[in-house]
This record gives structure tokens, C-alpha cells and sequence, in this order.
């Protein structure tokens, strides 16, 4: 692996940051405050394939395959989040292979995290939530001499209700509370559900899928980002004391995931954050592992901060919007409780530096390929 330069958290900005880009976060506002040529290069990238067909075609022909997988291809996913859970272990040091261990899986279908956790130790039990079929999500495929060890549930996670007001408050029919035994329970919780766009929204809102494009996707973006919110809360309510979390993000140089990136960081003894090689160098995602999570007091006395402020806003986001019954999608201050945009791009400019670089440089990597395989200049 390359040898990154560590920045140190003294240095000053190479220029003054104008007010404008003060709280935005993005690469920009970074760049104009360091020079990242890892991340100099990615803008660079990002901005050749932009407007290019052959790129937008590839992509769309991605979503394509991702909304509609045949059997073969979804067995290719599975091997696929084998190979990337066994990169991140390899990295991270994150399963051990003879401690006992129980363990949370959170949007665990097909299952590739679970199959390699389980027969990486051989006393691990592991519990595993995923979105049912029947609600658009995927199959599961664990090897069935694995299942002993396993118990899953086909649930739809946002259907568990976590706002602070009661249930009949928020006008959910469908509310249910999550299993008071899995609070504080689990050593590693990985969390990797992600939105799709096979999942079927209440009839009562959206028709059909061919209804009104606008409230299509105001209602996607709303439900991706409740998603991403309602994971958090699982994870912080699941996790032991001391334990790890793993969860995917996306572009940890904008909103929301640098503030969540903050929280991660602030609530473990060691973050590692690693874009596999495996699958998907050439997308935005990367995978964080929080190791030590709430070990100590001072982190502790964070855990009912976050979750009451987190509760709060999933809260928010389930009522809120110009739809009765959709949500709203994040807005930047909704994150502020956790660290604003200023004290991102004030305070910890340097840190998520020296944590994204091996992201871009890896992102970077994987758009060279993919722009020689589509003769795109570069």
C-alpha cells in the first residue's frame, strides 16, 4: 500500500476560506483549504466523465442489472461482499477467529458478510435483518450448513419506530418496536443496507410506479436518507461496550457522510476507513470500521447524547416534507447537534484528510480503468 503524508492538525489553510464555502462541505471547500492530490485528482476525474454517454450508458446499464439481478448475478454479489468483509478484516483486524462472538448484520442480504464471519469463526452467532423479497429486497443466500448459527429476520428496519413521540404521533400503522434484547448486545454490528430502487413504498402514498415522477423521487430520497439515519440508531443502541461497528458510506467528503464519519470517530479508540479493491472502486462508497466503541467514559457519556439527537431527527424526517405521509429528505444543519459544517471544514479538515485519502487514491484508481475500458481521455 502507498505511503500517504500525514497532515498535521496545526497547519494552516493554504488560503482564506471565502464565506460562501465556509459551511458547505464537498471537495472544494476542502481544496481550498489543503492540498489533497488524491482528492485534486478525483474532482479531476469526476469532472472528464460528467457529460460522457458511453460513461452515463455504462452506469445506467449498472442500475439496470442492480434492479433486476438474475440468480447468477446475484451469487456474484454474494461472493463479492465475501471478498470485500475478508479485505476489511485483512485491514482492520476486525473478526476475531476463536473469541466468542455474536454479531449483527443490518441489511444483510445476500448474506456474503455473514457467510465469511461465520466460517471465519466457528462459535460466532450471528443475527441477520434484511428487507423481505416481498418488500423488494433480496434473497438471502447463506450456506445452509451455516444457518444453524443464524437466525434471520425479513424486516423492513423502517418500520421499527424510534422518534421520541408515540407511535400514533407520527401516523404509522405499521410501527414496531425493536427487540429489547438486542440493546447493548452485540460486539460487531455491520451495517450495510442501502436504498433501492425496487423498494415498494406505501400504496397509500405511491400508487403506482408510474405515478407523479416528482413524488417518486422525493419519496426515494426521503426513504434513503431515513435509511441511512435508522441504521446509526440500530448501531449505537446494538453495539457492546468496547465493540465494533462497520458500516458503508457514501462520498465522505460532502454531507452527511463526513459528520457521520465525525460521530464514528469521536465514539471509538480507532477508525480505519478502506475502499475495497473488491467491488465498485470506481462509485463514491467506502466501508468505515469504528473499533472500540464507547470504551470509555468520556465516550460513553456521548452515546444517549447522539441517539437522542439522532431519535430526534428520524423523527423529523418521518414527518416532515411537502407530501403528507413521505418524509423529508436531510438538510445540512440536521447534523449539527453532531458537528456543524464549519466545525467540519474548521476543526476537522486535517483528520478526514488523513482518513479519505486511501478512498480517493483507490476511487481515482478504479475511474483510470474504467475511462481506458471506454477510450475516455483523461
Amino acid at each position: 500500500m502507498a505511503l500517504f503524508t500525514q497532515y498535521p492538525y496545526s497547519r494552516a489553510p493554504l488560503q482564506a476560506a471565502s464565506d460562501a464555502t465556509s459551511r458547505r462541505l464537498g471537495p472544494s471547500v476542502i481544496l481550498e483549504r489543503r492540498d489533497v492530490p488524491e482528492l485534486k485528482d478525483l474532482v479531476a476525474m469526476r469532472s472528464r466523465g460528467w457529460d460522457n454517454e458511453d460513461l452515463d450508458q455504462h452506469f445506467t446499464t449498472l442500475r439496470k442489472i442492480a434492479d433486476s439481478p438474475t440468480k447468477q448475478t446475484e451469487h456474484t454479489w454474494f461472493g463479492s461482499m465475501r471478498s470485500i468483509m475478508q479485505e476489511l478484516d485483512r485491514v482492520a483486524h476486525c473478526i476475531p477467529s476463536s473469541k466468542q462472538l455474536s454479531f449483527l448484520d443490518v441489511g444483510c442480504a445476500p448474506g456474503g458478510f455473514s457467510s465469511y464471519i461465520l466460517q471465519k469463526n466457528r462459535t460466532a452467532i450471528g443475527m441477520g435483518i434484511s428487507l423481505p423479497e416481498s418488500a423488494g429486497g433480496h434473497a438471502l443466500l447463506l450456506e445452509e450448513w451455516l444457518r444453524s448459527r443464524y437466525h434471520h429476520y425479513p424486516e423492513d428496519i423502517l418500520n421499527y419506530h424510534w422518534s421520541p413521540a408515540p407511535a400514533d404521533d407520527v401516523r404509522d400503522h405499521r410501527s414496531l418496536q425493536f427487540p429489547h434484547e438486542f440493546t447493548g448486545h452485540f460486539p460487531l454490528v455491520v451495517l450495510d443496507g442501502h436504498a433501492l430502487r425496487t423498494y415498494r413504498h406505501d400504496p397509500s402514498v405511491i400508487q403506482s410506479p408510474g405515478g407523479d415522477a416528482d413524488l417518486l423521487k422525493a419519496a426515494h430520497g426521503a426513504y434513503r436518507d431515513r435509511l441511512l439515519i435508522t441504521q446509526l440508531i440500530i448501531a449505537l443502541e446494538s453495539v457492546t461496550p468496547g465493540g465494533t461497528i462497520v458500516t458503508r458510506l457514501s462520498h465522505i467528503e460532502c454531507f452527511p457522510a463526513a459528520p457521520l464519519l465525525y460521530l464514528l470517530d469521536n465514539i471509538s479508540k480507532k477508525v480505519v476507513v478502506h475502499k475495497p479493491q473488491t467491488m465498485h472502486k470506481s462509485r463514491g462508497t467506502t466501508y468505515v470500521i469504528a473499533k472500540g466503541v464507547f470504551s470509555s467514559k468520556e465516550t460513553r457519556s456521548l452515546r444517549d447524547e447522539y441517539l437522542q439527537g439522532l431519535k430526534a431527527l428520524w423523527g423529523d424526517l418521518k414527518q416532515g416534507g411537502p407530501c403528507e405521509g413521505i418524509g423529508r429528505m436531510l438538510l445540512e444543519r440536521d447534523l449539527d447537534f453532531i458537528a456543524s459544517g464549519e466545525v467540519i471544514v474548521e476543526e476537522y479538515v486535517d483528520r478526514l484528510i488523513e482518513l479519505g485519502r486511501q478512498t480517493w487514491a483507490t476511487q481515482v484508481e478504479g475511474l483510470r480503468v474504467l475511462f481506458r475500458r471506454k477510450n475516455i481521455q483523461y
